[in-house]
């Protein structure tokens, strides 16, 4: 019944792509566990469905971000004091009188995580917008389950980072977000607001986080409109020392021509980036921003991994107020990082991906363990082929599986 009220909402949230056949009937529902109790997740989802609200005991506990902070403060354990890339569990700042649910006394914290039985050996952190439920209930039914996240030997965590409406008020957030974040206790919100520019923001917070505060031997940082197959990784991934490791779909640095803003006739200037970054997502680089004209090898931006010691080199960035982390694609700035971080001695794990030129639909290929931007359903759809040993491409349209998602 959960699996399918969760479908339901999806089904509100999350428009389907143009295909020719229909929508697979067998659709794995999301396992036990990873949601609250079933009649909670019908209490919200009812509630949702009917009133297109929240239960009326359950809001936000403040419209501000700034006003919950004198309240919860920084991390007791954190050395440094609040800032834009530290997160807070969503679920924190939402109140629920009649289960008398209470935050917890330390979230997201170094001394939680170290109190565990096992602190996770790998630490999965996706970026989202936060309107993307859809993506959201996506991964966690398919790619980020349990049993295809982890070998069953080393404990696996996986939280999805969002950032503010234009607002900047909590309360401006989607109806659906709130009872997700309670659902799931899965979203961490960072005290910005979002756009497509604070993308290498939340990176730099994913691996600040993987390695500062869950303490991890490695670190995933992922988009959500990606499907990645981890058990073929996670052997070779822990059959190396968690030490200069870089493991995605790894592009040649050289083979590259360094995108300018004035390739598009546009100037070299900030101007210049921000009109390419709101019209086509396009990163670029000015030349006072990287005045050279070659990159390093780095990791292709949609889903890649790096163990402790080049997290924590990435997490640094965090340290460096001058650096425009907004003006910067983060697969390049996290390719120049860790080369400099390892001394260009890297271990690189290539991972079989699938990708072409971003906005572009491509066809999806059964060869592949990673594919990025998916649609949704597709993610149900790549998932169910693998759960029943198909093709993992089986009864997906030619042309309609991959590319940018608007």
């Amino acid at each position: 019944m959960r699996g399918l009220l969760l479908v339901l909402l999806l089904s509100l949230i999350s428009p389907a792509p143009l295909h020719s056949s229909a929508f697979p009937p067998s659709i794995p529902s999301v396992e036990t566990g990873n949601a609250l109790t079933a009649e909670r997740v019908a209490l919200f989802i009812r509630a949702f469905l009917e009133t297109n609200s929240l239960p009326p005991d359950y809001h936000p506990k403040t419209t501000e971000l700034s006003h919950v902070l004198p309240v919860f403060g920084p991390s007791p354990d954190a050395a440094a004091p609040y800032d834009k890339f530290t997160p807070l569990p969503l679920s924190y700042y939402i109140s629920s009188p009649t289960s008398h649910r209470t935050p917890p006394p330390h979230p997201e914290t170094t001394s939680y995580y170290r109190s565990l039985p096992a602190p996770p050996a790998l630490s999965i952190g996706v970026i989202s917008h936060y309107k993307n439920t859809g993506h959201r209930l996506a991964c966690r039914s398919t790619w980020l389950s349990p049993s295809f996240s982890s070998d069953g030997l080393r404990p696996t965590i996986s939280k999805f980072f969002i950032a503010l409406p234009p607002s900047g008020k909590i309360a401006d957030l989607p109806t659906s977000t709130l009872i997700e974040a309670l659902l799931f206790d899965d979203i961490l919100l960072l005290p910005f607001v979002d756009s497509y520019s604070a993308t290498p923001l939340k990176s730099v917070s994913i691996f600040q986080w993987g390695s500062k505060t869950t303490g991890s031997s490695f670190t995933l940082r992922s988009n959500d409109d990606v499907y990645l197959s981890l058990p073929p990784l996670l052997p070779s991934l822990y059959a190396t020392p968690p030490s200069r490791v870089v493991a995605g779909l790894l592009i040649d640095g050289s083979s590259m021509r360094i995108p300018r803003p004035t390739h598009w006739g546009l100037p070299d200037d900030r101007a210049g980036q921000q009109q390419l970054l709101d019209s086509h997502r396009a990163w670029t680089f000015t030349h006072a921003d990287w005045p050279c004209d070659a990159v390093p090898d780095f990791p292709q931006g949609n889903a890649f991994v790096l163990s402790s010691d080049l997290a924590l080199a990435v997490a640094a960035l965090a340290d460096r107020p001058w650096l425009s982390l907004e003006y910067v694609a983060d697969d390049v700035l996290v390719g120049l990082t860790v080369d400099q971080a390892a001394g260009g001695n890297l271990r690189s794990l290539h991972v079989n991906a699938g990708y072409q030129h971003e906005g572009a639909w491509v066809p999806c290929d059964g060869s592949r363990d990673w594919f990025f931007n998916v649609h949704s359903e597709y993610l149900y759809w790549i998932h169910d082929n693998i759960i029943n040993k198909r093709d993992k491409c089986q009864g997906l349209d030619a042309v309609l599986c991959c590319g940018i998602q608007g």
